[in-house]
């Protein structure tokens, strides 16, 4: 896992952990799942920088997660 991460955010079945986590200063954010086993993470996804990864949250049936990009458009 790269350095940085922010604080774990459990699914609601308690089988992952999403966390956010920034690879260098001024690099896009990421978004890892990871299985609760702790084996490698099972996807990564790369962010905006404006997406503020503190904020993320698993929908109710677990089937996504959802974060809040504060880009004006």
């Amino acid at each position: 896992m790269p350095d940085g991460p922010d604080r774990p955010f459990i699914s609601p079945d308690g089988r992952f952990i999403a966390c956010g986590y920034q690879t260098g200063p001024n690099t896009p954010f990421e978004i890892a799942v990871i299985s609760i086993a702790g084996k490698e993470p099972l996807k990564f996804f790369e962010v905006p920088l404006t997406v503020n990864v503190e904020d993320l949250a698993w929908t109710p049936d677990g089937s996504a997660i959802v974060y809040a990009d504060t880009r004006i458009s």
